[in-house]
């Protein structure tokens, strides 16, 4: 079972880039599993389920993937001073800004999971062209927070693209993603320049509806009547 967990890991990490810091990556996760597989066996396991609980822990990693992309930003800002007054309501900005990202998202996922087919896209690649459409998307509303781009934000905005697409490529095997074939490439770029323009165009035309809490703030408070 020890070989087979080392086997598994080699399937996991095969197009990792070839580094010393993968391979000693890769050795100490493979010295936690074993222990995790001891640990069972001392528990009273059989051979066969504390193999399958331990394959099975290996999905947390995909979740802190998961955490590290969607919480550094937040994290890295956190410590980064930003003295801009937030006009309007709070809520209805919050979704007005979030809104023409989200929609290109939900577009882009449509086209791709309903039309994939059309476009050449074999199913197996279908969730691995999602996370790399999602990710200019994505991409677009970190850049957007950073401005006015500072040293430390742009070093956020570079290193929390790149650290995504990394991620995606390199580590497709522990995120249950198959490998980029070459034919995906030029559906993954049609797709994404699709989303970016959905979401401009989306962006553009709440810029020019009108606000009611701006349309309030002209308005003035209300007269109180006696």
């Amino acid at each position: 079972m020890i070989d087979r967990i080392r086997a598994y890991l080699e399937h996991a990490f095969a197009d990792a880039p070839k580094t010393r810091r993968v391979e000693d990556l890769r050795e100490e996760l493979f010295s936690n599993l074993v222990e995790k597989y001891n640990d069972r066996l001392r528990q009273g396991m059989s051979e066969e389920d504390a193999y399958n609980a331990v394959i099975r822990s290996i999905g947390d990693i995909d979740e802190l993937i998961d955490l590290f992309i969607e919480g550094y930003p937040a994290f890295f800002q956190s410590f980064v001073p930003d003295g801009r007054a937030l006009t309007g309501r709070f809520m209805p900005c919050v979704l007005r800004r979030s809104l023409p990202n989200a929609m290109a998202i939900l577009l882009s996922s449509a086209v791709l999971m309903l039309g994939g087919g059309v476009l050449g896209l074999p199913a197996g690649q279908i969730p691995l062209a999602l996370y790399l459409v999602i990710g200019p998307v994505e991409a677009d509303a970190l850049l957007k927070s950073c401005l006015p781009l500072t040293s430390l934000r742009g070093f956020l905005f570079l290193t929390a693209s790149v650290g995504f697409f990394c991620a995606v490529l390199l580590f497709h095997a522990v995120l249950s993603l198959p490998p980029l074939l070459p034919g995906t490439v030029p559906v993954v770029l049609l797709a994404s320049a699709g989303a970016v323009l959905a979401e401009l165009l989306c962006a553009f035309i709440l810029c020019h509806v009108p606000r009611r809490d701006r349309a309030a703030e002209h308005l003035g408070p209300p007269i109180l009547k006696a």
